[in-house]
C-alpha cells in the first residue's frame, strides 16, 4: 500500500494526537480495534494449544527442557501467526483508511482484499512477521516456564 509521503508528519506523539483527534475525531484512534481481537484473540488460543500440543509430542520422543519449549514455542507461534495474519493485513488497512469513505468493515475488507489482489494479497508482510512474532512468543513462554520452576523450587516470589 503506497502512502503520501506528507500523510503522517508530525512533530511528536502530542502533535500527533492533536492533528488526528482534529482532523479525523475520536473513533480515528480506534480504527482496526475489532481487527486486532479477530487476530489477538484466536492467536492467543491456538498458540497455547498448539505449544502443549508439541511441548507433548516432544515430551514423548524424550526431549523434556526449556528447549523444547522453545521449540514448541517457535513451531506454534509459526502456525498462529500464519493462520491470523489475514486480520493483521485488515487492521493494517484499516487504521490506514484515513478517510474512512468506503466504511470497509472486516470481512468486507477481507474480501476486497482477496479480489483485488487474490488470495496471496491476505498474506502480505507475513515473512517479516514470522521473523519476530514466533521467536519473541518462544523466549516469553521458555523465561516463563524458566522462572516458575526457579519459584517452585525455592518457594519464593520475584
Amino acid at each position: 500500500m503506497e502512502l503520501p509521503g506528507d500523510q503522517f508528519n508530525y512533530k511528536g506523539v502530542g502533535d500527533a494526537v492533536n492533528k488526528i483527534y482534529k482532523t479525523e475525531g475520536m473513533k480515528a484512534f480506534f480504527r482496526g480495534a475489532s481487527a486486532c481481537m479477530f487476530r489477538d484473540v484466536p492467536f492467543a488460543g491456538l498458540y497455547y494449544v498448539m505449544l502443549n500440543v508439541f511441548k507433548e509430542k516432544l515430551s514423548k520422543v524424550g526431549i523434556q527442557s526449556s528447549s523444547s519449549t522453545m521449540l514448541s514455542g517457535m513451531l506454534a507461534g509459526f502456525i498462529a501467526t500464519t493462520a491470523t495474519h489475514p486480520f493483521e493485513v485488515i487492521r493494517t488497512h484499516l487504521q490506514l483508511d484515513k478517510d474512512d469513505k468506503r466504511n470497509v468493515g472486516i470481512f468486507k475488507g477481507l474480501n476486497e482484499i482477496r479480489k483485488n489482489e487474490g488470495t496471496l494479497g491476505l498474506f502480505k508482510g507475513l515473512q517479516a512477521r514470522l521473523m519476530r512474532k514466533p521467536l519473541s512468543n518462544a523466549l516469553t513462554f521458555t523465561f516463563f516456564e524458566l522462572f516458575q520452576n526457579n519459584n517452585k523450587k525455592d518457594k519464593k516470589f520475584i
